[in-house]
């Protein structure tokens, strides 16, 4: 596995994040796993790309070529008398669907997959694909696992499943808002069925401090 790209891909997920403050991204952050024989370089064809107004879709080649804003860096300096009034603080919005827009592709530039659906909610991101014949359950889960971790922050929860009716329950999902009574029991009760399928390697999570699910670690605690 090419750990480099995923540092990449973190780094335009970070990008993400931060939308609401203008920011605009590109595809350079592509996921290479040829290490494995999976996976090329990112780069989209016009025709069929999904607009966002957050989200600047461009080439590996018209980044190189063009001299345009995708070009610049991002930074900024202040004190802390700057930004310590309540008012003025400014809270990083995730662009939901651009992410999972983005991880839907990197996904698919792996050899390993014929197709592939993510779902982004405001702290997990579920995924559920369709493998290559030849490509081993386990092996597939780890990698689709892993495309996502490296594009969302740390504290997010990744789900994986190669079950094929697990499409259209995403799709239902997709439909829906947070706010919706039956939101949580149908996220929750999709989850568990997705668990039933091989989950990738365990990583590393922030919220419980160890490679422990935060649904394990809740329903630990309910049983003791």
């Amino acid at each position: 596995m090419n750990y480099k790209s995923w540092i990449a891909a973190s780094a335009l997920a970070t990008t993400l994040v931060v939308t609401g403050c203008g920011a605009e991204n590109t595809d350079q952050g592509a996921m290479d796993m040829n290490n494995d024989g999976y996976g090329t370089n990112v780069s989209y064809d016009d025709a069929d790309r999904n607009k966002n107004k957050n989200y600047n879709y461009q080439s590996v080649e018209d980044m190189n070529t063009n001299n345009n804003s995708s070009q610049r860096l991002g930074y900024n300096r202040y004190s802390r008398g700057e930004v310590d009034k309540l008012d003025e603080v400014r809270y990083g919005i995730m662009d939901r669907e651009a992410v999972s827009d983005l991880i839907t592709r990197y996904m698919l530039q792996a050899n390993a997959f014929k197709d592939a659906a993510t779902l982004v909610t405001d702290s997990e991101v579920l995924v559920a694909y369709t493998k290559e014949d030849d490509v081993d359950r386990d092996r597939a889960a780890d990698i689709a696992k892993k495309t996502a971790i490296s594009t969302v922050p740390r504290y997010f929860e990744v789900y994986v499943t190669d079950q094929q009716d697990m499409y259209k329950d995403l799709a239902s999902l997709s439909n829906m808002k947070t706010s919706d009574k039956n939101y949580r029991n149908m996220l929750e009760s999709t989850i568990e069925e997705m668990r039933k399928s091989p989950q990738g390697e365990a990583m590393y999570n922030d919220e419980t401090k160890s490679k422990k699910d935060k649904r394990d670690v809740q329903d630990q605690r309910m049983n003791q």
